[in-house]
C-alpha cells in the first residue's frame, strides 16, 4: 500500500523538526526555520501542523514511538529480568539513539518544555508513562 502525500509531507517535517532542533536548539527554533530545512513554504508547514508547539511534540512523540518500538521488539527475545534490563540498556546506548542529535533532543526538551505552553501536560504524561512501565517491571520480578 502507497503511503499517502500527507504522511510523507509530515514525516519529512518532523525529520526537519528533529535536523532544526539538533543545529539550532530548541529554544531557537521557528517555523521559518523548519521550512526551510523541509523545503516547504510556512504556509504547508500550517497546513499539516497548527503551530510550532504541535510540531515538537509529534517530533518527540516520533522518536519516542521508534524508541518503544524497537525495546519491544527486543524484550521479547529476552527471558530473564536481567536480559531484559540489558536490552533496555543496550538499546538506549546504541550508536544510533545514544549520539548528539537525539541526546539535544531529549536534553533540549527536559530543559525547555516547561516553557512552552501546551507542551508541560505532555511532558507529565510521558514522565508517568515511564515511571508507571518502570514499575510493572520493578514489581513484577
Amino acid at each position: 500500500m502507497r503511503k499517502k502525500i500527507k504522511d510523507i509531507r509530515r514525516e519529512e517535517l518532523l525529520q526537519a523538526t528533529l535536523d532544526t532542533i539538533h543545529t539550532e536548539g530548541l529554544h531557537n527554533i521557528t517555523v521559518a526555520k523548519l521550512s526551510k530545512t523541509a523545503g516547504m513554504s510556512q504556509g504547508m508547514v500550517h497546513h499539516y501542523f497548527k503551530n510550532k508547539a504541535e510540531i515538537i511534540e509529534a517530533a518527540i512523540r516520533h522518536v519516542n514511538a521508534e524508541l518503544r518500538t524497537e525495546i519491544v521488539q527486543e524484550m521479547s527475545r529476552a527471558n530473564t529480568p536481567a536480559e531484559k534490563l540489558f536490552k533496555i540498556l543496550d538499546i538506549n546506548f546504541a550508536p544510533h539513539w545514544f549520539n548528539q542529535k537525539t541526546t539535544r533532543l531529549w536534553v533540549s526538551f527536559a530543559v525547555k518544555c516547561p516553557s512552552i505552553t501546551p507542551l508541560p501536560a505532555f511532558r507529565r504524561s510521558f514522565t508517568d508513562a515511564c515511571t508507571v512501565t518502570l514499575n510493572t517491571y520493578y514489581n513484577h520480578y
